[in-house]
């Protein structure tokens, strides 16, 4: 086992010379990911489907038989035996058999009940599976999770898979060990596909992959904010030029993205300064806001307007959300601190800017109207305002005198049977949690 680690880390450190001799003045970075770990997060990652057969593919020795019985595969790696069989029994109850270990036995890994069944149209397996990978002339195995899913069409079942596991590790960037996760997209076992890589960075230091936005930490094709293939650490940004096809080493290089950092907007990190322009016209700044406590509200403006509102099903919240999901109750709450502000202006000891983030779902005639409702405080009407907060839909932002957030909207979850997450939702401060934190900040200040 010493050797074999010896043997990984001394590879890994002379495919980071070569490509320090190669890239010349272009610094590289290694990272070792020696962990394998399920990702607590229920994020899209591709589902490949599942062909099944009447017979095995390959000469197994020892399978389960009967009339309800359909052989299939996965593929998954590079090396000598890229196919994992399994086997499933149809019927109201399905049941799988998959060769996690590979050595062509079906029944010796047991057969297997499904580990979450939310409906009687779905169940769900997780199944750790051993992978082959050939690299630069050697062969090595590594542990790969698998969820695998059978949905019900028409009294029949499909089945799919999907990757449910990460790389773990760390990169040292200058004196600093920075955790990294390592996510195959595409569910074939192989990280050196870049373009199906996605990349998670523990730049807040918590131990954690953040999955919202309110911190850069997930970076995968396709995501906003940030260019496809570049990650941030810290404040700078890098791209990866080279990953093990096991997973287990990256090599990162400085990138030179033409970008700025993203910021971390959580509780005390200061609010990244921004110059944005108000409906009316006026152009802002955060600094002319430093001195007293303040909210920022973002919230499409469209809620301004309850004509345009379907409380039931609106395309801007997806098909037939509940009244009760965060979005709708962020909603309420924005109203609410309006009808509030209206009616209490004088002086709440703190200020309020409200910033629009639907700015492609409204007319060009929308600022002026939104200027005539004659709030007593600020409306935004900036995109690059919203990229730079990273707020897509709804949010709430508590600042103190000194510019640092001191409160943001969460995230609820929801898990499974086994512990896994299978939802997450915004969950919004509440006007009495933002009110008793203003209040305190006042009283702070006097």
């Amino acid at each position: 086992m010493k050797k074999c680690i010896r043997r990984r880390i001394g590879l890994a450190l002379l495919i980071v010379g070569l490509f320090a001799l190669t890239a010349a003045a272009q610094e590289t970075y290694l990272g070792l990911l020696g962990e394998t770990v399920e990702m607590s997060m229920f994020f899209g990652g591709q589902m490949e489907t599942i062909d099944l057969y009447e017979s095995p593919h390959e000469t197994l020795s020892s399978a389960p038989e009967g009339e309800d019985i359909r052989y299939g595969f996965i593929k998954l790696g590079n090396g000598l035996d890229t196919r994992i069989s399994l086997a499933v029994r149809l019927g109201p109850n399905p049941l799988i058999w998959i060769d996690a270990n590979n050595n062509e036995d079906l029944l010796d890994d047991g057969a297997a009940t499904p580990d979450v069944a939310p409906s009687q149209h779905e169940q769900r397996w997780y199944r750790e599976v051993t992978v082959s990978y050939w690299e630069d002339g050697g062969h090595s195995t590594a542990p790969y999770v698998l969820r695998i899913s059978a949905l019900k069409f028409a009294g029949e079942w499909d089945f799919a898979y999907s990757c449910f596991c990460a790389r773990k590790g760390l990169v040292q960037i200058g004196p600093s060990l920075h955790t990294i996760w390592l996510w195959d997209l595409d569910a074939d076992g192989l990280f050196n596909d870049v373009e199906d890589l996605a990349i998670g960075i523990d730049n807040d230091g918590d131990g954690e992959l953040t999955f919202d936005f309110s911190a850069p930490e997930w970076f995968a094709p396709g995501l906003p904010f940030t260019e496809s293939g570049i990650v941030q650490i810290g404040d700078a940004f890098y791209e990866p030029v080279d990953v093990a096809s096991d997973g287990r080493a990256i090599i990162l290089a400085e990138s030179k993205t033409d970008s700025d950092p993203l910021p971390i907007l959580q509780p005390g990190y200061p609010a990244p300064l921004f110059e944005a322009n108000t409906v009316a016209g006026v152009t802002i700044h955060l600094s002319n806001y430093l001195g007293r406590p303040l909210l920022m509200l973002f919230a499409p403006m469209f809620q301004l307007y309850p004509e345009h509102i379907d409380w039931q099903s609106d395309g801007f919240f997806g098909s037939s959300q509940p009244r009760s999901s965060g979005a709708l109750r962020a909603m309420e709450r924005t109203q609410q601190i309006i009808e509030e502000a209206i009616q209490w202006p004088d002086d709440l000891g703190f200020e309020i800017l409200l910033v629009a983030t639907d700015l492609g779902f409204l007319s060009p005639d929308t600022p002026r109207t939104l200027d005539q409702l004659d709030l007593p405080f600020p409306i935004l009407w900036d995109a690059e305002l919203s990229l730079q907060y990273r707020s897509i839909f709804h949010g709430a932002l508590v600042i103190d005198q000194d510019g640092n957030i001191v409160a943001r909207d969460g995230w609820s979850y929801r898990y499974d049977a086994t512990g896994r997450l299978i939802h997450a939702d915004l969950d919004p401060l509440l006007v009495m949690e933002i009110s008793e934190i203003l209040d305190s900040l006042v009283e702070t200040d006097s």
